[in-house]
């Protein structure tokens, strides 16, 4: 990791704007600026990914489950977020076919971006130790 780019922030960046991307594609409501809640609901979800790298759209459905309850949502037939909710707050087989998609896409999501964080943001063992090496070469010369 580093000092200015903090890698779960950058993955849940990532993921909204994913997440934005796939509701205008399906027709569904979704807003610009991330809150407060899907911010933590997101980053909740980015570590129970990184932490359970296996895990299935259902497990990824009933730790985001978890998380809103937990945050106060509740099942509502529309989404609202001043009421807090939330019509996908049933078991995942209830869920719908684009619900359960997106589930999906999330572990894709989470993959990708990880990659991506890792081949911009962190260095290779080799690079890090040629750092050290000009370092040294550096103090050995004052």
């Amino acid at each position: 990791m580093t000092d200015s780019i903090n890698r779960d922030d950058f993955i849940v960046k990532i993921r909204f704007i994913a997440w934005i991307a796939y509701s205008i594609a399906s027709g569904q409501q979704y807003n610009e600026k991330i809150t407060k809640d899907q911010y933590d609901s997101l980053l909740d979800a980015v570590k129970f990914s990184l932490a359970n790298p296996n895990n299935t759209p259902e497990l990824n459905h009933e730790n985001w489950m978890r998380m809103k309850i937990s945050q106060g949502w509740k099942y509502g037939l529309i989404k609202d977020l001043n009421l807090k909710t939330h019509p996908d707050l049933v078991p995942y087989d209830e869920l719908p076919l684009i619900e359960k998609r997106k589930d999906l896409m999330d572990k894709i999501i989470n993959k990708v971006a990880l990659e991506l964080y890792s081949e911009l943001f962190e260095k290779s063992a080799l690079e890090k130790l040629k750092d050290l090496d000009r370092k040294l070469t550096v103090l050995n010369k004052k």
